[in-house]
């Protein structure tokens, strides 16, 4: 990857930033959707900050470009789309909500990183999910009260 820079973008509403000190590199992003290019080489490195990792792995942080997650060792050599760390948009969370069958949700929500499954929660409250199974499987995977969240909301409305 010599000369290669690769596209990283923050998927979280707020400030988010990585100082690797032993490589001299920080970097930050202030906005959801915001693209920081990191060269190749420093990517690499990066990789092996746990910190940093783990942005990457809960969803905090991400890497569009599916050869660049296969060359980091992101996603399965063969994959042909992102399985692993796939990014959901909002409208397709949207669906997963209110439209999809059930077996559809429990499978995506294996593979959901954490950050994104925190916005998919956030999304069953404000359309007021009411599906049990999927109140269920959401509050058991991510430990948030989807009712509660329900019942709170409607109280800061009124």
């Amino acid at each position: 990857m010599d000369g290669k820079k690769i596209k990283v973008i923050s998927q979280v509403d707020g400030t988010v930033g990585v100082f690797l000190q032993n490589l001299g590199f920080s970097r930050e992003w202030t906005v959801k959707g915001q693209v920081v290019t990191f060269p190749a080489e420093i990517m690499e490195e990066a990789m092996y900050d746990p910190g940093f990792k783990n942005m990457i792995e809960s969803g905090v942080l991400y890497i569009q470009d599916l050869q660049t997650a296969k060359d980091l060792g992101l996603e399965d050599e063969d994959a042909k789309i992102p399985t692993r760390y796939k990014r959901y948009t909002e409208t397709e969370l949207k669906r997963l909500i209110v439209s999809a069958p059930i077996e559809e949700f429990l499978e995506t929500l294996e593979v959901l990183p954490e950050e994104q499954g925190r916005e998919l929660c956030d999304w069953a409250i404000t359309l007021r999910l009411r599906d049990d199974k999927k109140i269920e499987a959401l509050e058991n995977r991510f430990h948030v009260n989807i009712d509660k969240g329900i019942y709170r909301d409607k109280a800061s409305q009124e």
